[in-house]
């Protein structure tokens, strides 16, 4: 029983005894004590026992290894740990810059976008890309040391090979190859539209050039443009066609729809006279051409190797050399090897003739035969030689 207790139940019966203020009165009397500490939910009853902690930042509470485990030390350390984790994510994911193809993880295929400045355009259907996240709102063209570089030396490995995504544009001569017509018209009208400019990729995949396959979005005015589409409606580029590895987005039916206007308008390269060859079209063939190429030289290269081996040498005597005897070196033994010697191993010297070019040549043991080609007005006395040594 609450020590007071007797004390409310008189004070009770004589303030309902004298008027009817009574019963605000005894539930203020019954109240708890204003001076008793709230108590936490993890605390008992014996906590007014307990020694009382020393202050935190006390050389004496940091002694004790119990107080590490404290609620008023495990709390914040928590919090400060998932906010310094959660800003690093930030910044790795969406304000760190990416300075070239290969720093773009997997991660980020099909879930991430880039935002930056075109600082080159190499090909009709391509581009250098030099990522800066979070544009003007970081300080991107205005704050100090945030300015995108112009000088091609302090742009080298520091951009972003971005190929756009299906479209194909025309050719342009590369490795020896000519160009396709109308490549040169495409490349620019591509540069005036996104050189110098803000662009926004979205990530599709790296394709077997270390290139970034992406969609591009650009702002021109009030709305914001694809820039494949674009591309298609000015008949400066063909929808992308390929078995495997194409990549649309959600664009493919528009992209068609585009460019089956542009073939029906003639607009750009769908205007050249004659038949146009669609740039899938072109390569297709330019690589069905180096196959065959290469198939024809490889080809003739055996047969005319097959044909040197087979043909014996012209005026060639089977006879030993005067002199030569058939008896074995002093102190060779046949037991040493165990099989007999071949004619490579002896140095025998082979002569034959090729397309009127008599080749000479001497096999030295252990190594590869070593020709030496004559020129044909040389081959008649080569041969005379040859018969003259013979006996």
């Amino acid at each position: 029983m609450h020590p007071n207790s007797s004390t409310a139940t008189a004070l009770h019966l004589n303030i309902s005894k004298s008027n009817d203020l009574g019963i605000p009165l005894l539930l203020i009397l019954n109240s708890p004590s204003p001076h008793r500490a709230m108590r936490w939910p993890w605390s008992s009853d014996d906590d007014s026992g307990r020694k009382p902690l020393p202050p935190l930042l006390s050389v004496e509470y940091w002694s004790d290894p119990k107080n590490y485990l404290h609620p008023r030390v495990l709390v914040p350390a928590s919090v400060l740990a998932a906010c310094s984790l959660g800003l690093i994510y930030v910044y790795r994911a969406y304000v760190r810059r990416i300075p070239e193809s290969s720093q773009i993880y997997p991660s980020f295929f099909r879930k991430r976008s880039l935002f930056g400045q075109v600082t080159s355009v190499g090909d009709g259907d391509n581009f250098r890309l030099y990522h800066t996240p979070g544009g003007r709102l970081l300080g991107w063209g205005w704050f100090p040391g945030r300015k995108v570089p112009t000088d091609p030396k302090e742009l080298r490995q520091r951009t972003v090979h971005i190929r756009i995504a299906g479209i194909d544009a025309p050719e342009l001569g590369h490795w020896g190859n000519p160009a396709q017509p109308h490549s040169s018209e495409s490349l620019e009208w591509l540069r005036t539209y996104i050189l110098g400019k803000r662009v926004r990729v979205y990530i599709y995949r790296r394709d077997q050039y270390e290139r970034i396959v992406c969609s591009a979005k650009i702002w021109k005015g009030l709305w914001r443009r694809d820039l494949g589409l674009e591309m298609l409606k000015a008949g400066v580029a063909a929808v992308y066609e390929a078995k495997t590895g194409a990549e649309f987005g959600d664009m493919e039916l528009k992209y068609r729809l585009a460019e089956a206007k542009a073939k029906i308008q003639r607009k750009g390269m769908w205007g050249l006279k004659g038949h146009y060859e669609s740039p899938g079209t072109y390569k297709k063939a330019l690589k069905e051409a180096e196959a065959a190429a290469s198939g024809s030289g490889h080809a003739g290269a055996s047969i005319s190797a097959s044909g040197a081996s087979k043909s014996p040498a012209p005026g060639a005597s089977k006879s030993p050399a005067p002199g030569a005897s058939k008896s074995p070196a002093p102190g060779a033994s046949k037991a040493s090897t165990g099989k007999p010697s071949s004619p490579g191993a002896s140095g025998m010297s082979r002569t034959g003739v090729k397309g009127g070019v008599v080749v000479v040549g001497k096999v030295s043991p252990g190594k590869q035969s070593t020709t030496r080609k004559m020129p044909s007005s040389s081959a008649a006395s080569a041969m005379a030689a040859a018969r003259k040594k013979t006996p």
